[in-house]
């Protein structure tokens, strides 16, 4: 039961140092270290929650490890604040007994294991989050289902979450019987309304968000948010705006906001990819997420206005200058690839790329590289380093790779059939120049049954064709054809541009990637 009237007080940097029931120390970060319940709520609190609760994290800011001691605080220790509210730690952990103990393991920010010392008391299973991928929107919406201890799973220790239509997780269910085996009712700010059931072990609530009953705060992972006050314990990193404290614009039931950063409205397109801004974004900003730059100087015009907290922006121009600047390391890429060898024999299995990692795909644009492949993985081996070379260093390998399934990179889901026709071509696009149907039938192992090509120029028209070379016109790659085909084969006649049209990646889905991404953490 929180003091009446309650004080609230704050550090200079504008964290929460005390309300009505506790003080909360932070690091220099500003992450939250220390939560004690002060003394003159002794007895009026469940004992479990008194005494002093210590957070830690690890080198992403993810809450790894909380536990307290026992003990109350006496209202005298507020004499140990600094002048602006700053907390004085004294250095070290005080002495005594460890007690209720709980340590977090993740799937990037997805929260996956809540263990006692080595023992597992819960562990979740999560799919896709409102974004429509597993962690565009931070989890909210994503979580399945929970498992009440280690083990084998079976029906009675594993539950199903229903959430509602927010990502708020209303009701844990049996698995065996559908019975509800906790359930909440939640306000428009996430405040509790009702609750039944076993909520002791209902910990991912508000957002998906575990919810940390010492404060009754859900953990967001930059920050701490309070749905008795709808307000978070501390204020926007970007410190700039009228309100630094304010969850979602003050508009829950309209937006979500994974980390308590940034806010992304939609799903983007090549219509349009609302954003909206919170106190403090700039242009400057959104572009770092984008391009991973400040804005660009031709655009700066354009975007003359600063972003005003609440407003929807569309951030298609941005991502239009992406797709600009990808087209172009594309095509440069085209000329400083260096593979040992191409052959069809090396398409299932390319030598030198075996998990995809970014370090396998340098390999083949070195000098005396020894790394062979066929023409079709020549051309995706061009696109991923050319998207690596628009990303910051390790981003690749964390975005893209997928150690659990060989060589099917992550990446080329993002490769979309484009449908103009071909003299609309753009420069990087993927076109496949077929060779006469007899030569694929009589030798299909043979390279020159078709060319997969990159076109590097639009006017006049010149392409990359693996097997041949760069800068070449349609009439020289199908004169490459023809001269390259097996001797069994009379005369063929190659047919031309591929039914299928021609590929480049879906640029709107593949920033918002990298959006969330550099949002995210993952």
């Amino acid at each position: 039961m929180p003091s009446s009237p309650e004080a609230y007080t704050y550090d200079d940097d504008g964290n929460l140092t005390s309300d009505g029931r506790c003080i909360y120390t932070y690091d220099g970060e500003n992450r939250l270290m220390t939560v004690e319940l002060k003394s003159s709520l002794a007895g009026l609190s469940p004992i479990a929650f008194e005494g002093k609760w210590y957070y830690e994290y690890d080198y992403l800011g993810r809450r790894i490890r909380k536990y307290r001691k026992s003990g109350i605080i006496e209202e005298m220790m507020m004499s140990n604040m600094g002048e602006g509210g700053e907390t004085n730690s004294g250095g070290g952990e005080e002495g005594g007994e460890i007690l209720d103990e709980t340590k977090f393991m993740y799937d990037g920010w997805l929260l996956t294991l809540e263990l006692t010392g080595n023992s597992v008391q819960r562990s979740y299973v999560w799919g896709l989050d409102l974004s429509g991928s597993m962690q565009g929107a931070g989890g909210i919406g994503g979580l399945l289902f929970q498992q009440n201890s280690g083990g084998t799973p079976t029906t009675s220790n594993m539950k199903w979450f229903s959430q509602d239509p927010q990502g708020n997780v209303t009701n844990l269910r049996n698995l065996n019987d559908d019975d509800r085996w906790a359930a909440i009712e939640y306000g428009p700010f996430g405040e509790r309304l009702t609750g039944a059931g076993n909520l002791d072990q209902f910990k991912m609530r508000y957002s998906g968000k575990y919810f940390d009953e010492e404060t009754g705060f859900s953990y967001f992972g930059y920050r701490y948010y309070n749905s008795s006050t709808g307000r978070w314990t501390n204020r926007d990193p970007a410190e700039d705006g009228l309100n630094h404290y304010a969850a979602v614009l003050n508009s829950p039931t309209s937006f979500v906001d994974s980390l308590g950063l940034w806010v992304r409205k939609s799903k983007w397109s090549s219509e349009n990819a609302y954003v909206v801004a919170e106190c403090g974004d700039t242009w400057d900003s959104l572009s770092n997420l984008l391009l991973g730059t400040s804005l660009p100087t031709e655009l700066q015009q354009q975007f003359n206005q600063k972003p005003s907290a609440g407003v929807q922006y569309d951030a298609k121009t941005i991502i239009e200058t992406f797709e600009s600047r990808l087209r172009e390391q594309v095509v440069r890429r085209t000329r400083s690839f260096r593979p040992a060898h191409i052959s069809a024999a090396q398409a299932s299995s390319p030598p030198g790329i075996a998990t995809w990692m970014i370090n396998q795909i340098d390999s083949f644009f070195i000098p005396g590289s020894t790394s062979q492949t066929d023409c079709t993985w020549s051309t995706k081996v061009i696109l991923a380093k050319a998207v690596d070379d628009m990303l910051k260093p390790a981003e690749f390998d964390q975005m893209f790779s997928d150690s659990q399934n060989g060589s099917a990179i992550g990446l080329f889901k993002y490769l979309e059939v484009r449908t103009v026709p071909f003299a609309q071509a753009l420069p990087g696009d993927i076109m496949r120049y077929d060779n006469d149907g007899g030569v694929a039938h009589a030798d299909p192992g043979s390279l020159w049954r078709a060319e997969n090509v990159i076109k590097t120029q639009s006017a006049p028209a010149r392409y990359f064709a693996p097997g041949v070379g760069s800068g070449l016109t349609e009439a020289e790659i199908r004169s490459a054809l023809i001269r390259n085909a097996p001797a069994s084969i009379q005369s063929p006649q190659p047919q031309g541009w591929a039914e299928e049209g021609f590929k480049f990646f879906n640029v709107p889905k593949l920033s918002s990637r990298i959006f969330d991404f550099r949002r995210n953490g993952k």
